[in-house]
């Protein structure tokens, strides 16, 4: 069964975590972790930020994590360059290769799009002063978009009425 990982902050980033989709999993378990064409292997430092990575970055509808372990990163590990809200817990690993006995498979998850999550929001909470019933109600509104999306609605209605709703929500 999937599920989503409970939030880890590591105060001195010492837990680097690594995300791919679902379709990586076999390879990354039999080779480890190969870097990029760049000379980078991406990483992140709080599980927290997991889903938020898998659907905005990696765009896997199922993902697995790995847990690297400190004594298999021997690259220089430097914060990432993202333009993400996630980008503080983001790192790039210059390392060709991490070998699989310095990997621990620790989930595998289901992207999660149509409800928030803890990390949406801690954001909307710090970023835009919203509570929970309004982060509820705005994920519902988004719901709302895809349905009427999906049964051919006319986009111009649904843009409409879904700024109505949310200029309703923007007061409470």
């Amino acid at each position: 069964m999937s599920h989503q990982p409970k939030s880890k902050q590591s105060k001195s980033s010492q837990h680097l975590y690594h995300l791919t989709s679902i379709e990586n999993l076999a390879a990354i378990l039999r080779t480890g972790l190969k870097a990029n064409e760049e000379g980078a292997i991406y990483a992140f430092t709080d599980l927290i930020v997991a889903n938020t990575i898998a659907c905005n970055q990696v765009f896997a509808a199922k993902y697995a994590i790995f847990k690297i372990a400190k004594r298999g990163v021997t690259g220089q590990v430097l914060p990432d360059d993202v333009a993400e809200f996630s980008s503080p817990y983001q790192r790039t690993i210059l390392q060709e290769q991490i070998e699989p006995k310095h990997l621990r498979h620790l989930c595998t998850c289901d992207a999660i799009h149509d409800r928030p999550t803890e990390w949406d929001y801690h954001v909307e909470k710090n970023l835009f002063h919203r509570n929970v019933p309004q982060v509820d109600e705005e994920f519902a509104i988004f719901r709302w978009i895809a349905e009427e999306t999906r049964a051919g609605r006319n986009c111009d209605e649904i843009s409409r009425e879904a700024n109505e709703r949310l200029a309703r929500l923007a007061q409470m």
